[in-house]
């Protein structure tokens, strides 16, 4: 099992895993980052209804997941793009 896994694995048994059983938003971006590798504010709020992005991204690097933060400009705005980093082989 991979690092990824294992602090999935990890997030679902600690008490980050909300009361009522749902799922929280740390499992839902980090399974959004291991299916599809990228993720920007605007999607995590948008499919997610995570206003804090770059909260959940620190709080996932703090369970050890590697996270690559990527910076955008485009009309004179800057955004971050997170993605994936793979362990390497």
């Amino acid at each position: 099992m991979d690092k990824e896994k294992l602090v999935l694995k990890k997030i679902k048994e600690k008490s980050l895993r909300l009361k009522n059983g749902e799922v929280t938003q740390n499992e839902l971006i980090l399974t959004h980052l291991m299916e599809k590798k990228r993720i920007t504010a605007a999607q995590a709020f948008t499919e997610y209804g995570c206003l804090r992005l770059a909260g959940r991204i620190f709080e996932l690097r703090e369970e050890g997941v590697n996270i690559e933060t990527m910076y955008t400009s485009n009309a004179g705005k800057t955004y971050a793009t997170y993605k994936l980093v793979e362990a390497s082989q």
